[in-house]
């Protein structure tokens, strides 16, 4: 279930706080950066929400998922490709990526055949062709980094060799932008959003006309920077999903926190802790990627309107 986050009913913002404690002497400077400060920063802020308490629902991939490479809705919203890191021994091997798909959101999840573990594919080159969204895809391999390989998955779910990506293959258009954890102010951002920081504490979220959205402060202790991760609109623009991050330095302050807006305002609602990933299959459907408190892998999970 997608939250409702209209104006006449507040989204609910989490103030239970974890336990800190305080009062470290001055002579313990460089055991507390070193040593403590990371557990400070974890679990001094906001409890962790897992997307089942707000109505999300987690895919089941049977496959771990790698949040750090956007999944693919095929055009009509009825398939999704994901992706696998994979590697027959981490010790030795480096991983690949691999290729994933399921029929959204119930199918089972299967890995095409005919890649071998020195191919690794691109996950920015998948694109769908035609109306049964044939999917194509490139890679490199270990002992090529020069030649660029692409293949189309067939109907038995193997990749054959292709010479190049069809003129007619499309890829879906991405309403997501990641900040990369800006340093300094970041003005006139597109895709109709201006993050800024009136200052170190403080993220704003407005329209490019400069009417405030929303705001967010720090709320870990001992945080120093806050920030806007990734922001996604729905298709129809009413709805923003976005994830705001905190850090000292190198070190970040818990887990990402996921959010929700309308943009005809009203309180953002909290969504989930930890997503790296989000995305709209349609106006009404919100997916992430992150990792589940229980069984501690990544997967997708999804939230849904009533209306």
């Amino acid at each position: 279930m997608l939250p409702n986050v209209s104006n006449n009913r507040p989204g609910r913002r989490l103030t239970s706080m974890r336990p800190c404690r305080q009062g470290f002497a001055q002579g313990r400077a460089v055991l507390f950066s070193t040593l403590l400060l990371p557990a400070v920063l974890t679990g001094c802020g906001p409890s962790p929400v897992d997307p089942t308490q707000t109505g999300g629902e987690w895919a089941d991939t049977a496959v771990e998922v790698s949040c750090g490479d956007a999944p693919r809705f095929s055009p009509d919203g009825q398939q999704l490709a994901f992706w696998v890191s994979y590697s027959p021994d981490p010790a030795t091997v480096p991983p690949v990526t691999r290729l994933g798909l399921m029929d959204w959101p119930a199918g089972p999840a299967r890995l095409p055949d005919g890649q071998d573990e020195a191919l690794s594919l691109n996950p920015q080159s998948l694109c769908w062709q035609g109306d049964h969204a044939q999917v194509h895809v490139a890679g490199i391999r270990r002992d090529d980094f020069r030649t660029r390989y692409w293949f189309a998955l067939d109907d038995d779910d193997m990749l054959v060799p292709v010479d190049s990506r069809p003129p007619d293959c499309r890829v879906r258009q991405e309403q997501l932008w990641e900040s990369h954890r800006p340093e300094k102010d970041t003005p006139a951002i597109t895709r109709g959003l201006n993050v800024s920081h009136p200052d170190s504490r403080t993220v704003v979220l407005a329209f490019e006309g400069g009417q405030e959205l929303t705001r967010h402060q720090i709320e870990h202790r001992g945080a120093t920077m806050i920030y806007v991760r990734h922001y996604s609109w729905s298709p129809d623009g009413r709805r923003l999903a976005y994830s705001i991050g905190e850090s000292r330095g190198a070190w970040t302050a818990g887990p990402l926190r996921t959010y929700l807006v309308e943009a005809a305002g009203g309180e953002p609602q909290v969504l989930a802790s930890g997503l790296h990933w989000l995305g709209w299959r349609d106006e009404d459907e919100l997916v992430g990627c992150g990792r589940r408190r229980a069984g501690r892998d990544n997967r997708l999970v999804r939230w849904r309107s009533l209306d």
